[in-house]
């Protein structure tokens, strides 16, 4: 089983080199795991349709794509909430983390308004099984989140407007 440092390393490889060697996205994907499937581990034992607090159900998961992996969830009065999984360099920059990702919500606003305070919660409450998981990955695991990036270079390199 990886170790926290081997995730690290690994993580970091690929955010340098989606970053860092110029080449064009398409690529890139081979290099960074875009291919692989989402990366559910993450969340175990939630899955979609799954409870996750307050009148919060967890929709579904996107495999990565321009360095982030996408949460969805819906509320039971039809409101939706789009979460950005990137991987967590230096401060945390999401509503919720781990030691290893950020969760950003991305509303469409300039993280200028309050957030939903039950959708807060709900947020720390799936940091937290990120946080059990994050250690417990295997091969496949690792491939699924190898083209993860942090979120500020996500918006430099794809521009913010495109990210939601």
């Amino acid at each position: 089983m990886p170790t926290r440092r081997f995730v690290l390393q690994a993580m970091g490889v690929s955010a340098a080199a989606a970053t860092g060697l110029g080449a064009s996205p398409a690529a890139l994907a081979g290099v960074v795991g875009s291919r692989a499937a989402a990366p559910w581990w993450l969340l175990a034992p939630l899955k979609a349709g799954t409870s996750v607090g307050g009148r919060w159900r967890l929709h579904g998961l996107e495999p990565v794509d321009r360095g982030a992996t996408i949460l969805s969830l819906v509320h039971r009065d039809g409101r939706q909430a789009r979460v950005h999984i990137c991987a967590r360099r230096g401060s945390a920059r999401g509503l919720a983390h781990t030691g290893l990702f950020d969760l950003v919500l991305m509303d469409g606003g300039q993280g200028d308004r309050p957030t939903d305070e039950e959708l807060g919660r709900v947020l720390c409450q799936i940091a937290r099984h990120i946080r059990r998981n994050e250690l417990r990955v295997d091969e496949d695991g690792l491939r699924s989140v190898l083209g993860l990036q942090a979120h500020t270079d996500r918006a430099a390199r794809y521009g913010p407007q495109t990210l939601l």
